[in-house]
């Protein structure tokens, strides 16, 4: 068995049970009257959602992997808008660093469950760095090939490759002003707090 969608099974000794098919439902029956597809949909994007719905990506040994693209889109997709909210949203000022990642998780039987990599992304200091797959559903290819133990392992690829360029993009950073200092109602600071004196000079001048 090469891939199999919308199923999991935790152990060898548990039946499989069913997995999170929102992705395989948004694209074999979207409804918008559900609101997950409409969402998934949105970050799938139109022309991709066009495109996964009236053709299959197979890989090299003929396995089909048209849903586990759409899962890597949106995981992608969502950590460029989180990205986005971060640097050029003003989510972060000049103190802050954002590093996110985008993951598809695979199920596998026993402990063996695995992440399949998809891209990673930095905010910092006014530049976005972002590399790894994109988020063009016709530029997607895919390998499969066996572990020592026999199990299937999926590679996907962007252009045919797994070089990837690491794409930049600059942006306003935003400042933040010092909190102001606290004073509890009705203290008053004294002459040598005001001219910022420390608690242990003071205590030498008293």
């Amino acid at each position: 068995v090469g891939v199999v969608y919308g199923k999991a099974q935790e152990s060898l000794f548990r039946d499989a049970r069913a997995a999170c098919g929102a992705i395989v439902g948004m694209l074999s029956h979207f409804s918008l009257a559900n609101g997950v597809h409409v969402r998934l949909r949105r970050d799938l994007g139109e022309d991709n959602y066009s495109f996964l719905t009236k053709n299959d990506i197979l890989a090299d040994d003929g396995s089909p992997v048209t849903f586990l693209v759409a899962a890597a889109i949106i995981s992608i997709q969502g950590m460029k808008d989180t990205l986005q909210a971060l640097g050029p949203g003003g989510e972060l000022d000049q103190r802050g660093m954002g590093h996110l990642t985008a993951n598809v998780l695979v199920n596998n039987e026993g402990d063996r469950e695995c992440l399949l990599y998809c891209a990673r992304g930095t905010a910092f200091n006014g530049e976005m760095r972002i590399q790894g797959l994109g988020t063009d559903a016709s530029k997607y290819s895919a390998k499969m090939s066996k572990d020592a133990s026999g199990n299937c392992i999926v590679q996907l690829l962007y252009n045919g490759s797994t070089d990837y360029p690491i794409e930049t993009k600059s942006y306003k950073v935003r400042k933040s002003e010092p909190a102001p200092a606290f004073s509890p109602p009705g203290y008053k600071r004294s002459i040598n707090e005001s001219r910022g004196a420390s608690p242990k000079k003071r205590d030498r001048e008293e």
